[in-house]
């Protein structure tokens, strides 16, 4: 994955896109419930959030085209699969 700290914009490694990350609510992790061990639902407003770490490109761009306006991601910083660049 590609994060590009500019413009809050997650790509593959292929650099196809993937999501612009933004949350109103700057969620935290007490406003999040689990909803099976790889998915939350966010409190404030009921989106599904799937946290990134040992995730492929392609999971993650999957379940976010399955979810679509209601996915919300939870970036892992420290994920081997994770590369950070400001554009």
């Amino acid at each position: 994955m590609i994060y590009n700290l500019n413009s809050s914009e997650l790509f593959t490694n292929d650099g196809d896109f993937i999501k612009k990350i933004h949350c109103p609510y700057k969620n935290k992790d007490y406003h999040i419930n689990p909803v099976n061990k790889e998915e939350f639902s966010c409190n404030k407003c009921s989106n599904s959030i799937l946290i990134t770490k040992g995730k492929t490109d392609k999971e993650i761009k999957n379940w976010v085209n399955k979810k679509g306006s209601h996915a919300c991601l939870a970036i892992a910083w420290d994920d081997p699969n994770l590369q950070i660049i400001e554009d």
